[in-house]
């Protein structure tokens, strides 16, 4: 089956500040085909070090492919970035001057119907991001109750229907296909918004076998450990959830107060770890949404260290 080749969202702008750092060594945590890493290179054509982690074996192994032609040295891990400070210590490596973190999916994820994480085309009911995961969204429809179903699509998605369609689920299951699935959702919630349900379910459901949310927070403390001194740690974000996570952890990290708000002097002595440079999180361009539309729902935020 031929897929459209990833484009990396934003990477202009993240590249732009991997060289910002003026550093040699630089980290993705989710490496996918290496997008950022080649584009740095191409950019620069100096010799790095990258790192980068991911759970899926076929990102890995383009990731091998389409850096090849760099003049960089390059290490790899198969897992999860939650494992982050494992993998530094296997690795041996004391520091490095840019952190990624691009959450979410990548194109040939989503384009690949045998790995079900799209409602666009039939493919098994998976939704793993390590393909040989028992725990995959199959499971967890034909198995979860019917409190554990709605709590988690809402809990992940924020879908108002939550409730009605994890009763639908359990009318309807077993459940094997993800059209099946898409198909379920789409009779619950008919009328203008039903892709947009469609997708909350689908996304909802990834992101709790997943794990996504708690990587993200056990993993950013020790990058910040990770990063040298005016090194960057760069988030992309695709729903409202994970934006929530790495902003307020951005702020708690670049306070220079942490006494509870009830406190009428500040005793803490905290020193802040991080400077925001990102305000706001920065949207894509026109530009960038005109050839590449899926990069619409993306947020990118920064932070340097101190």
């Amino acid at each position: 089956m031929l897929m459209k080749p990833h484009q990396p969202v934003q990477c202009e702008t993240v590249v732009d500040n991997m060289v910002a750092t003026g550093g040699s060594t630089h980290l993705d945590c989710t490496i996918g085909g290496g997008s950022f890493f080649k584009s740095l290179w191409k950019r620069t054509g100096l010799h790095y070090n990258f790192y980068g982690i991911d759970q899926d074996t076929e990102a890995l192994e383009r990731a091998t492919r389409n850096l090849a032609e760099c003049d960089c040295r390059l290490n790899l891990k198969h897992g999860n970035f939650a494992d982050l400070e494992e993998f530094v210590a296997e690795w041996g490596v004391s520091s490095v001057d840019s952190i990624i973190y691009d959450l979410g999916l990548s194109s040939e994820q989503i384009d690949n119907p045998a790995r079900g994480f799209s409602f666009m085309n039939d493919g098994p009911l998976k939704m793993t991001f390590h393909e040989d995961e028992e725990e995959n969204a199959e499971k967890f429809v034909n198995t979860a109750s019917e409190k554990e179903l709605a709590d988690t699509i809402w809990k992940h998605s924020g879908e108002k229907r939550s409730r009605r369609i994890a009763a639908e689920i359990i009318r309807q299951r077993p459940l094997h296909r993800t059209v099946e699935l898409a198909n379920l959702v789409r009779r619950v919630c008919r009328g203008k918004y039903e892709i947009k349900s469609i997708s909350r379910v689908f996304m909802a459901i990834r992101v709790h076998l997943n794990c996504e949310l708690l990587a993200i927070e056990k993993s950013l403390p020790v990058a910040i450990d990770l990063l040298s001194k005016g090194g960057r740690i760069i988030v992309l974000s695709y729903d409202s959830e994970e934006d929530s996570r790495v902003k307020s952890f951005f702020k708690r990290e670049s306070a220079s107060c942490i006494c509870p708000p009830e406190s009428p002097v500040c005793n803490c002595n905290y020193k802040p770890r991080l400077v925001v440079l990102t305000k706001k999180a920065i949207k894509p361009s026109p530009d960038e949404l005109a050839t590449n539309p899926r990069s619409s729902a993306s947020r990118l935020r920064i932070a340097q260290r101190i």
